[in-house]
């Protein structure tokens, strides 16, 4: 498909690739190059359309590298959107992870405060996932020193968040004490990878622990699966 496009037959590799997609059992594989090469052209719109479809796939939804892609191009609103529409049913299936893409929507959207009341009035949230969703949007909210503070109280493993924060507020002494050693890490690691094996998650699956970069995205996120946590 590549080789097309740089041919300049970007239109007969669209083509070729809905065909495939008309024709497979499991087509998302067509589906993320298609809008890959459908967001290379600038057609945003038509990328989104073109894998709308998949959007509700058990094992190959697409909904996730969508939202992806439109908060990567600023379109933040337009995939809190495609959130909103989907069905109560999947709604429930997947509500170990929509909430915390909308969050995230949220605050790199500028309603941090909205936000956070919604995490505040989601009493079923364990901790260990509040504390940095609350974390990271009271810091991009411009509330360092409050989300420091949060966690710094929380239970879990959230060293390289702290410290991220620490940095950001110039206290890099501070930040280096709280990175734990690497025998410290490697039990968080390993504590990680037992409790994803206990929800039925693996790391090699595209699972990140929860972990985020500075923009609140999964750490190493490529896309990952579904069930990916954005905090």
């Amino acid at each position: 498909m590549t080789a097309l496009e740089e041919m300049g037959r970007a239109e007969e590799a669209e083509t070729l690739l809905r065909d495939c997609i008309a024709a497979a059992n499991c087509p998302g594989n067509y589906g993320v190059l298609l809008m890959e090469l459908l967001v290379r052209q600038g057609r945003l719109d038509d990328a989104v359309e073109a894998v709308r479809p998949m959007f509700e796939d058990r094992w190959n939804g697409l909904l996730q590298s969508t939202v992806m892609m439109l908060a990567e191009h600023g379109c933040h609103d337009q995939a809190l959107q495609l959130l909103e529409e989907r069905s109560d049913d999947w709604l429930e299936e997947c509500a170990d992870w929509v909430p915390s893409n909308r969050w995230w929507l949220m605050g790199v959207s500028g309603r941090c405060r909205d936000a956070i009341a919604e995490i505040e009035a989601t009493p079923e949230l364990e901790p260990e996932e509040r504390g940095p969703a609350l974390a990271w949007l009271l810091a991009q909210d411009g509330r360092l020193d409050e989300a420091i503070d949060l966690l710094r109280s929380c239970s879990g493993d959230h060293a390289t968040q702290l410290a991220g924060l620490l940095v950001r507020r110039n206290r890099p002494l501070e930040a280096l004490a709280v990175i734990p050693g690497i025998a410290a890490g490697r039990e968080a690691e390993n504590r990680r990878r037992e409790k994803n094996r206990r929800r039925g998650t693996w790391s090699d699956t595209g699972d990140n622990g929860g972990r985020t970069d500075e923009s609140g995205r999964p750490a190493g996120d490529n896309g990952g699966c579904a069930d990916d946590p954005l905090f």
